[in-house]
């Protein structure tokens, strides 16, 4: 399953700091699967708010349709954004930068867990990615190009098929 869609059908567009008007940011956690997405919400500050907005349909659409209604509520806030890197590839990443968002990809294996939290759960998740973004606390990898990304897969594949 992908997340093709063509950035020109989209209508969103990042929210910028206007001259002489600071604005408020929101970090946003992802928490990505094939057929689901799971938003958490962490308001700027060191005592803003951390909450879990919801639950998406693992598609582009459904992801864009609530950025409108968050960016709605949130009175023109910049919306940062971070997720997991894993098997669902870098078409999130591709199609919010390319709407001129903020958004870092980040390998499992530098984000800081607790001891305590050994149990998966993609609420939690979504709202430790929010959280850990807005403190700063997030290392995020190389996001390669749409042409890296086909060449390596090609590579793989033509591994599996001489093997």
């Amino acid at each position: 399953m992908g997340y093709a869609v063509e950035n020109n059908s989209l209508r969103l567009r990042a929210t910028t700091k206007e001259a002489g008007h600071e604005k408020d940011t929101i970090f946003v956690g992802l928490d990505i699967h094939k057929d689901s997405i799971d938003i958490a919400l962490a308001n700027e500050g060191r005592d803003g708010d951390v909450r879990f907005y919801g639950t998406v349909d693992g598609d582009l659409d459904s992801l864009h349709k609530t950025i409108r209604k968050i960016q709605g509520a949130g009175c023109g806030a910049v919306l940062q954004f971070a997720y997991e890197a894993g098997p669902c590839g870098y078409e999130i990443y591709r199609s919010l930068t390319g709407n001129g968002f903020d958004c870092v990809v980040v390998a499992p294996s530098k984000i800081p867990r607790k001891s305590r939290d050994r149990i998966k759960n993609d609420r939690r998740d979504a709202l430790n990615m929010a959280s850990l973004h807005r403190s700063g606390k997030l290392t995020a990898v190389y996001v390669p190009g749409v042409e890296d990304e086909a060449m390596v897969t090609d590579y793989f594949t033509s591994i599996m098929i001489f093997s």
